[in-house]
């Protein structure tokens, strides 16, 4: 936990001693914070509610996240200025309307650039300390997009909590949540390329003619993972005369390349999701229903020939 008043932080926007004749500073401060992780940066914001038990107070000094910077926000009437980092934490003063012994509520916002391919070491996720605070306390919530699974380090001054509280729940993607007892705490993360599986049931109906087979098929996939943007299907001797659904299928960028159709969705799918196929084949042709399986390269065999590709948002 953090020691001291801040009234006589070391720290740039700390303010002189008191005399003995005036009463303290003595800050209290307790955080949410949310954390959100897309593969490019980390995006974090913090909703301070800070009190004095002492005397009133007209300005505070918070520090960042470890190489954050801050992000342009509502200022609620406070004024957010940067002043010196430290070993790579950049801190801001917030100055107040007024003195006021609170609790008044401060939000700030950060962002830093990380790129979990190009750098794999740990990134450290707290910050947002309020500095010479007597007390602090709060917490966090993690979010990940769905492409990312996310690999925690060991903490400190921090567990993990399930639920979490109800100004967080609203948030999507939450991977975890935690709450921290003190600062300085410490949550290191690393970000590593979530694997996808897809499985799938093929149902065919076949109608015989005259001069060819007509194909009606219902393809019922389940995709675990990481979001597909494209599924592959190898039907070697049928035509595909019609893809769907249309709320599914981009179905403008159908293309066919050695007996593989490639399905391009809509928008990047993950869960259970059904198509539909229609095509036809040549009766001398006998169109082959036993193609090849691959459904990605963690994925199960599966009888219906099909293939499942990344796709990044």
């Amino acid at each position: 936990m953090s020691s001291g008043l801040a009234a006589i932080s070391n720290w740039p926007g700390g303010r002189p001693v008191p005399s003995a004749s005036e009463s303290p500073v003595v800050l209290e401060a307790t955080g949410t914070v949310i954390a959100r992780l897309d593969g490019r940066s980390i995006s974090t914001e913090a909703t301070l509610s800070v009190r004095s038990l002492g005397a009133a107070f007209d300005r505070l000094t918070v520090r960042l996240p470890s190489d954050a910077e801050l992000s342009p926000g509502k200022s609620n009437g406070t004024t957010v200025t940067p002043v010196a980092s430290r070993n790579g934490q950049q801190a801001v003063e917030v100055r107040l309307p007024k003195k006021t012994a609170g609790p008044v509520e401060i939000r700030l916002s950060c962002r830093r650039n990380h790129d979990p391919v190009k750098n794999a070491a740990w990134c450290e996720l707290a910050g947002f300390e309020v500095v010479g605070a007597a007390r602090q306390w709060g917490t966090m919530a993690v979010a990940a997009d769905g492409d990312w699974q996310v690999l925690w380090g060991e903490g400190r001054e921090i567990r993990q909590i399930d639920p979490l509280p109800e100004a967080l729940r609203r948030e999507t993607n939450i991977v975890a949540g935690f709450e921290y007892a003190a600062t300085p705490y410490s949550l290191p993360i690393k970000l590593a390329p979530r694997k996808t599986r897809i499985g799938v049931e093929p149902v065919y109906a076949l109608s015989v003619e005259r001069d060819r087979i007509r194909l009606d098929g219902r393809l019922t996939y389940t995709i675990r993972g990481a979001k597909v943007s494209t599924l592959d299907v190898a039907i070697p001797g049928w035509t595909l005369d019609e893809v769907g659904p249309e709320s599914l299928v981009a179905v403008d960028g159908l293309s066919t390349t050695s007996d593989v159709v490639s399905i391009p969705l809509v928008r990047p799918t993950s869960g259970t999701i059904e198509l539909q196929l229609r095509g036809a084949s040549g009766y001398r042709g006998q169109g082959n229903l036993g193609g090849r399986a691959a459904a990605g390269a963690q994925g199960r065999r599966d009888r219906a020939g099909l293939v499942g590709r990344h796709g990044r948002r």
